[in-house]
């Protein structure tokens, strides 16, 4: 493995579940929910108010990022960050 060349700043107690895709990296940090592209340039940032996130993952068949928590499962759009809770 090469050595890291860029990091993202975030407390332990701050930060949570990362989930990617081929293109972007989406992250729980601080109540947010936070897209960086592959430098890490954060590209969009949307509070989360949903309680605790259990898992997130990318789904290549949805092509959507999912949240699950203890009550619900969401789907997150890339593109707009769109928050959808689904049954």
């Amino acid at each position: 493995l090469s050595s890291a060349n860029k990091a993202i700043s975030c407390e332990k107690k701050a930060c949570g579940a990362v989930a990617t895709n081929s293109d972007v990296l989406l992250m729980y940090q601080d109540s947010y929910l936070c897209l960086f592209d592959r430098d890490l340039n954060l590209l969009r940032k949307n509070q989360w108010t949903f309680g605790e996130i259990w898992d997130m993952f990318w789904s290549s068949t949805l092509n959507q990022f999912l949240i699950i928590n203890e009550n619900h499962v969401f789907l997150i759009d890339e593109q707009t960050m769109f928050i959808e809770n689904i049954q």
